[in-house]
């Protein structure tokens, strides 16, 4: 595993105009070409995290609490920090990321909620007079809260799952998040950021092809299996 602090020596170090990276004792308080070194590397950490919205090391779960006549939450509501978006049902296929069950039962009552457009959930549990009672569905709202209907009765306990927001590295030991095989492709990754800021053609060139490699291999690693086409017909 990588921290924050060797990634950065290792950009100095492979770009070839910073010596053997050493000179890079910690990430806080360089300045000039060392400053350049750690900035690139804590970017190219965020543009990595940000080429996908599904990368499969973002994936988190949460569990939370609904209370009665209560029906919006937000990723606070569930002490969720980091939310980039909340995960949806498949379009094509049957899994649903969101369950619930009543609280006062326990997990032996736990069923899945289904999936709803915003337009729906306001026009059944948005309008008028409404009769709470157990959820079965679920909206992701306009400003990125997750709603639940029917309004809940009584006390429920929520789990699911959501993306995670890119993190951006800012302490000597802060690690990044992806499998540890793949640090490497943040080098790589800030070495092409270093290069173009020097105009360095063929340096840009180099680090392009090694990311290019590994960026191959990290979405094979860890983006979602794509299915084409409908399963056989038994």
């Amino acid at each position: 595993m990588s921290t924050f602090l060797q990634l950065a020596q290792a950009v100095a170090r492979e770009s070839g105009t910073l010596g053997d990276g050493t000179g890079i004792a910690s990430v806080s308080s360089q300045t000039g070409r060392e400053l350049k070194a750690v900035t690139w590397t804590a970017e190219a950490w965020v543009r990595i995290q940000n080429l996908h919205t599904d990368w499969r090391w973002m994936q988190k779960t949460y569990s939370g609490t609904l209370t009665s006549s209560t029906s919006t939450y937000t990723a606070a509501s569930f002490s969720i920090t980091d939310l980039r978006d909340w995960k949806r049902d498949e379009i094509d296929g049957p899994y649903r990321p969101h369950t619930i069950y009543l609280a006062a039962t326990g997990v032996s009552d736990e069923r899945a909620l289904h999936e709803i457009s915003w337009q729906e959930w306001r026009t059944a549990y948005g309008r008028g007079t409404q009769t709470n009672n157990y959820p079965s569905s679920y909206t992701i709202t306009p400003n990125g809260s997750i709603a639940y209907g029917p309004i809940p009765d009584a006390t429920y306990t929520v789990n699911g799952e959501y993306m995670q927001a890119a993190v951006r590295m800012t302490a000597d030991g802060d690690t990044p998040g992806l499998p540890d095989a793949f640090h490497q492709i943040i080098v790589h990754r800030a070495l092409m950021l270093m290069h173009e800021h020097d105009e360095g053609d063929f340096g840009v060139a180099s680090a392009m092809r090694n990311y290019e490699t590994m960026l191959f291999d990290l979405r094979r690693s860890q983006l979602p299996i794509l299915a084409i086409g409908a399963p056989p017909i038994a």
